[in-house]
């Protein structure tokens, strides 16, 4: 089979540890059942694709899990990011959860882990990470909130890093675009995108923001302090 050509969003390619690409998406094409939820298949050669399954689903219609991004860490396991929206609260949080093989994440029904910081922050809209060699993950979405959901002092300048596969707490970096005030908007810090140097030290970030109403893409560095 292939994968559904119609309500289908946000795919993420990677490569599982017996060697097959595995392919997610947002899918939207299981309606009365889900207005949204990540769907995965995988492939041998990259033509022959198969074993469609729902990677991360809810029992209520309205809540749309969406945009996952899989990284290999360096254990070997591997880490999903996402984000949940719709539900009561937190609005379109960031998850994780982890696969030993990179092609069963779990059971979907079972939301994942939610990223907060030690005081509560937690991190809204379109995720992406990356991963050292060291095994530090970096993060980065459009927005970061406080536990209460109002805007964060680096909500739009500031990314989260997490030295343990992605397990308890995370932590502030500044980050290298900055765009103070973001607040949910077309193009302002809207799915910013990162790469960890290869010793671990730093990172590139590329993200986008408003100038004279033309939307625009910067680029910069930072350390991983």
């Amino acid at each position: 089979m292939s994968p559904n050509q119609y309500n289908a969003w946000e795919p993420e390619i990677s490569m599982a540890a017996d060697g097959q690409l595995v392919l997610f998406w947002a899918d939207e094409s299981d309606k009365p059942r889900h207005d949204q939820k990540i769907v995965q298949v995988r492939s041998a050669d990259g033509v022959r694709w198969g074993d469609q399954r729902d990677t991360v689903a809810h029992s209520d219609f309205f809540v749309r899990p969406g945009m996952p991004v899989v990284r290999r860490l360096p254990d070997g396991s591997y880490l999903m990011a996402y984000e949940v929206c719709n539900l009561p609260e937190p609005l379109c949080a960031i998850y994780v959860r982890t696969s030993a093989d990179g092609w069963d994440f779990g059971d979907p029904f079972v939301l994942g882990t939610g990223v907060r910081t030690a005081d509560g922050k937690y991190p809204r809209h379109t995720p992406n990470i990356d991963v050292t060699a060291s095994g530090v993950v970096v993060l980065v979405s459009e927005m970061l909130v406080n536990a209460d959901g109002s805007h964060a002092v680096g909500n739009g300048a500031a990314v989260l890093v997490n030295e343990r596969g992605g397990a308890g707490a995370w932590r502030e970096v500044p980050a290298p675009v900055a765009t103070p005030g973001v607040n949910n908007e077309g193009c302002r810090n809207f799915s910013p995108s990162l790469l960890a140097s290869g010793d671990g030290r730093s990172f590139l970030e590329i993200s986008t923001d408003l100038d004279s109403g033309v939307c625009k893409a910067y680029y910069a560095t930072g350390p991983i302090t």
